[in-house]
């Protein structure tokens, strides 16, 4: 009998259930893992913005060499946000900034980057958006692309590029979104990313 019973309070005590350490172990388990769950998923949107940053600034490379190819020559740029809108124009072809490609003598402006159209952005991120009135291309954490001469180049007033490369330079700032490059290439613009 006295064993039935010493079986009995064995039995009640397994089936107390966990006690409070046991529990905030878990819980303390559990929330390392998450943090390393969560950070994972900003390193893959991270890494998904630069990628689509990366392949942005390829297309607009090609089309302002296609442009040079035809006209002779580049926008002017000097890394401002004008420098965004002067690319922006000659890539759309729209220099009334009314969103839409100018006609001369009835036909239309040549388009060297069709997805710069501000009116086909709709329910997606901006490309191309206003700021301060003249539309601008935008990366993909909201801040302007900048764009400058390079260092072979001479603008209308005979003034010679300040680029890194000898054509252009275009580029984001990147995830800090502090517009740190320089006139010669060093770590501190690491996360930049451009055509440099």
């Amino acid at each position: 009998m006295r064993n039935k019973a010493m079986k009995i309070n064995s039995i009640k005590q397994s089936r107390r259930g966990f006690t409070l350490v046991e529990i905030l172990a878990v819980m303390f388990i559990i929330a390392i893992l998450m943090t390393f769950v969560i950070g994972g998923f900003g390193w893959v949107e991270t890494s998904r913005r630069e990628e689509a940053a990366k392949a942005f600034v390829a297309r607009i490379s090609a089309g302002l060499q296609a442009y040079q190819a035809d006209t002779g020559e580049l926008p002017p740029g000097n890394a401002t946000l004008d420098s965004s809108n002067a690319v922006y124009q000659v890539l759309f072809g729209d220099f009334d900034g009314d969103g839409f490609p100018d006609k001369e003598n009835g036909v239309r402006n040549t388009i060297y980057v069709e997805e710069l159209n501000p009116n086909q952005q709709k329910g997606k991120e901006p490309i191309v958006t206003m700021i301060k009135n003249k539309f601008c291309m935008v990366d993909p954490w909201g801040q302007p692309y900048r764009y400058r001469l390079g260092f072979q180049q001479i603008n209308a007033k005979g003034d010679r590029g300040t680029g890194i490369n000898p054509d252009f330079d275009f580029w984001s700032v990147g995830k800090d979104g502090k517009d740190n490059i320089k006139k010669e290439k060093d770590e501190s613009n690491s996360d930049n990313i451009g055509n440099m």
